[in-house]
């Protein structure tokens, strides 16, 4: 897994995305849902080359998804669109987004969920991106995609519904960041050792009660079940 940090700015404020990349190959499907957050916002890529493939490709991850997390957001981004060759690129990607929307809802767990959810196909989006930075459309295609994760991350809530309590922009109390922060300085220092980098419920809890904040913030024992799922989801 790739962790990267990206901002994306529209007119309103900035929104900072913590982006994981997952390996895509078939033997990684297994270990992927240890990762998944309903707090996340996830983007399926795949090639448009490899038209033929796109459904072994994509039914894992919505299945997956399905199981583990009760509400999502998702784009499905296909990409290399430059290297369609001999066809209308706006009619092919109609096509595409047609069958791709035919095929999502022919996954069983998937049509399950649409049949008692319906905010899902406000939480799905589809688009597409040329690959090549010389390619005429790229800038427009890869704006297009920001604009999308921006909207979409914005309409994000902890129900899945329109009017639920907003995701992005949720205050956390400044204890659970220093907990995170610490938290990692100690995950690289175990790697650092060969060592596996795991803690016991009693060292999480006294790590935490052991920090202190400039606002004089502390660690309560109620704060560990909201602390952990925070940990877990951001």
């Amino acid at each position: 897994i790739d962790i990267e940090e990206i901002t994306i700015s529209l007119s309103r404020k900035d929104f900072n995305f913590r982006v994981w990349d997952f390996a895509g190959q078939e033997e990684y499907f297994a270990t992927h849902q240890c990762f998944l957050s309903s707090s996340s916002l996830y983007l399926l890529v795949w090639d448009v080359t490899k038209k033929k493939e796109y459904a072994q490709l994509l039914q894992p991850w919505f299945e997956n998804l399905v199981a583990r997390v009760q509400f999502f957001y998702i784009i499905v981004v296909g990409t290399k669109l430059d290297l369609l060759k001999n066809v209308d690129i706006d009619s092919a990607c109609d096509q595409m987004k047609s069958e791709i929307q035919t095929l999502i809802e022919t996954i069983p767990a998937v049509r399950s969920l649409m049949n008692s959810d319906k905010y899902f196909s406000l939480r799905l989006k589809i688009c597409f991106v040329s690959l090549d930075t010389k390619c005429q459309s790229y800038s427009k295609d890869i704006d297009k995609l920001k604009t999308e994760i921006y909207l979409l991350a914005e309409t994000m809530t902890y129900d899945g519904k329109q009017n639920g309590e907003k995701i992005m922009g949720k205050l956390f109390p400044q204890i659970y960041i220093k907990l995170e922060e610490k938290i990692n300085e100690i995950k690289k220092q175990k790697e650092n050792n060969s060592e596996v980098p795991i803690i016991s419920r009693e060292e999480f809890i006294s790590l935490a009660k052991s920090l202190k904040c400039d606002n004089d913030d502390i660690f309560q024992d109620d704060d560990l079940e909201p602390a952990t799922k925070f940990l877990m989801n951001t």
